[in-house]
């Protein structure tokens, strides 16, 4: 029902001389044509119109049967497709059924219309006028009749008939306004338009003779028709859609939102209008009025529209990333903590469940990995930064190497993650000198790992050395040197030298239902990983949240990976994770993931019963406290499960020490 939803996202011209009833006839459907629709996590798919028909519309038509409100929807998104013989019984139905007896007459006579039966749909008509009189509607839908028997000039009269009673009625107008274009072109057309703005209440024509001032560069005459207008706040769902659609094609930007926002309300107008007024903000670079618009979208909860706020979220984080500067720190001067990590970073926001992870021996030695240092060039320092490409993967990878040691070794793997109180993650020069890292550090770990990125001419180069507190001594020395695109092949090279060097390396996971990430994946989830540090430092009060750029991209992110691979499970384990430390610090656009997270509840449930058992992190973070409670009654008090549960249910952060 939604696949012509987006033809006039920014206010597409229409042809203003179309006439439906006067349109030829339309060609038999095709069967095969691809319908788009949408799933329960907003994503569009592709169907061909049978399927459509025969497994969503009729179903829908047949659940509905009793619903006048629902069963009207769905006959008028059968006739805008076309299906006239479908939808024919349900206008009857409708008939018996509807409190609104103008509609469910224009339903079902229209159907008939449309399915040659003229005779028919104008005794609908003259039936419902009985009840109701003879409104703009009814009228309009009489003329159709009778210019579809060739009685033009009687349909023209009754058509003006139908204007003068409803002025507005989009339809009506247009027919009328292309009638006299067809007799008399662009003159004629501009006067049928201004007979009509001269009658009481008139202000759709008035829109119609505006677009004609900008298309000839009469500015100010369209602004003092829309202010006209816009005074009277009577404008319907779609009208304001087309205002801000037209001054946006005619490069009105700035008066587009200076007429629209102070009268865009959500409860009237179309979504589409806010949608062309976010990328008005885009282009004013107003970021802030952008984005406090753009969540209010979101909050909407439209799949068709997704796609597209999706887009503006990443143009406006893309903004605040080339806006922003890194700080340049002073060590001595500035309080700097070490944040651990052990294991899988996602770990933590799940409350650490010993039922899912196989817990490592007290003799485990632990391999402490270390932030990468960048190269750097003449005059560059140490500094504390916004998220950018080298920076993330500083961090990314010794989180990545972690997990891998935990998981594929007997070793315990864990991250170092330095991050200035109260500000955000550091980035450090590299230097020639890795003896004295390794004196900070060596009391925290038996083996420790350090290195530098580099990012220079089209490449990655990263190079780890391997320090053994047990020979005292550099054990090895490893390094990729790859084109960017071939990050994700150079990083498994990597990751299967080091855990060689580190020994103990085992044929099978450490945790049996784990899986690394495949070439193609890797980029992707090591900036996942980049998000949940973010999102968990939050959580732990190290980083504020006015720190956060593109907090709805970072949710977005494990919840894409989630369902771009569903048999895999890490992905959606660090997506429940990451919506508990978004809930923990109170995350703003949190409530615009429940549904699509139910949603992925419900496909585990049945597929993937282990994450199942997660569950309960997704209601904690959406306050679901019922079913944490029938959760809680199922298990016995002993139960690791019922431990985990408790802890979960209690909400406290258990994260980590700096």
């Amino acid at each position: 029902m939604f696949k012509r939803i987006m033809d006039r996202f920014s206010g597409k011209k229409a042809d203003p001389a179309a006439a439906p009833a006067q349109a030829p006839a339309a060609p038999p459907p095709d069967e095969q044509e691809l319908i788009t629709v949408y799933d329960a996590y907003g994503r569009e798919m592709k169907i061909t119109r049978a399927d459509w028909r025969d497994k969503l519309f009729l179903p829908q038509l047949k659940s509905s049967w009793d619903q006048p409100d629902a069963l009207y929807s769905l006959i008028l998104n059968g006739i805008n497709d076309g299906m006239f013989e479908e939808v024919k019984a349900a206008s009857a139905r409708l008939l018996t059924i509807d409190p609104i007896p103008e509609r469910s007459g224009t339903m079902r006579a229209i159907v008939m219309l449309k399915l040659g039966r003229l005779d028919d749909a104008e005794a609908i008509l003259r039936e419902t006028m009985q009840k109701v009189g003879e409104t703009g509607t009814l009228l309009t839908n009489l003329a159709k009749v009778e210019a579809e028997r060739g009685e033009h000039e009687k349909a023209e009269a009754t058509l003006w008939k139908a204007i003068e009673r409803e002025p507005n009625l989009d339809n009506g107008l247009m027919w009328w306004a292309g009638i006299h274009k067809d007799r008399g072109g662009d003159e004629a057309y501009a006067s049928a338009l201004q007979r009509v703005a001269a009658l009481p209440g008139s202000w759709r024509a008035q829109l119609w003779l505006a677009r004609g001032h900008l298309e000839h560069g009469d500015v100010d005459d369209a602004r003092t028709l829309y202010e006209q207008v816009l005074a009277t706040t009577t404008l319907d769902a779609e009208s304001l859609m087309m205002v801000s659609g037209d001054l946006g094609n005619h490069g009105q930007v700035p008066l587009m939102v200076e007429l629209i926002a102070p009268v865009l309300d959500f409860q009237r107008h179309d979504p589409r209008a806010g949608m062309n007024l976010v990328q008005a903000y885009l282009q004013l670079d107003r970021l802030d009025e952008g984005e406090a618009l753009l969540s209010k979208l979101y909050a909407l909860d439209l799949p068709p529209f997704k796609q597209y706020l999706d887009r503006f979220s990443a143009e406006f984080q893309q903004r605040r990333t080339q806006e922003a500067k890194p700080t340049p720190i002073v060590e001595q001067a500035m309080d700097i903590a070490g944040v651990p990590y052990s294991g899988p970073i996602w770990a933590y926001g799940l409350r650490n469940p010993p039922w899912l992870f196989a817990p490592k021996s007290e003799t485990a030695k632990k391999v402490l990995f270390l932030c990468l240092s960048k190269k750097l060039t003449g005059g560059e320092a140490a500094q504390q930064e916004r998220e950018n490409a080298i920076g993330r993967l500083s961090r990314a990878l010794p989180l990545y190497f972690a997990e891998s040691v935990h998981v594929w070794t007997g070793h315990e793997g864990q991250a170092v993650i330095p991050v200035v109180r109260g500000g955000g993650p550091v980035l450090f020069g590299a230097s020639d000198d890795d003896d004295a890292t390794i004196e900070a550090f060596k009391s925290r770990g038996d083996i420790i790992v350090c290195g530098s990125i580099d990012d220079s001419e089209g490449r990655w180069r990263v190079a780890c050395h391997v320090w053994s507190a047990e020979k005292n001594d550099w054990i090895a020395r490893e390094q990729i040197d790859v084109p960017a695109d071939e990050l994700g092949q150079g990083v498994l090279a990597l990751e299967q030298r080091l855990l060689a060097t580190l020994g103990e390396l085992r044929e099978t996971p450490w945790d049996t239902w784990y899986a690394r990430p495949s070439v193609e994946a890797m980029d992707v989830y090591l900036t996942g990983l980049s998000q949940s540090l973010m999102l968990s430092l939050v959580a732990n009060g190290l980083v504020p949240k006015d720190g956060l750029w593109g907090e709805r991209n970072m949710l977005e992110w494990w919840l894409r990976m989630s369902l771009q691979w569903p048999s895999w499970v890490v992905p959606r384990m660090a997506y429940l994770a990451i919506l508990s430390n978004a809930a923990h610090y109170g995350s703003p656009v949190l409530e615009e993931f429940r549904e699509r997270t139910l949603a992925l509840i419900r496909d585990v449930e049945r597929d993937q019963p282990l994450l199942a058992r997660l569950a309960p992190v997704a209601w904690k973070a959406f306050e679901m406290n019922d079913a944490l409670e029938h959760a809680r009654r199922q298990v016995g008090a002993e139960d690791a499960y019922a431990q985990w549960l408790d802890r979960v249910v209690q909400g406290g952060q258990p994260l980590v020490s700096a």
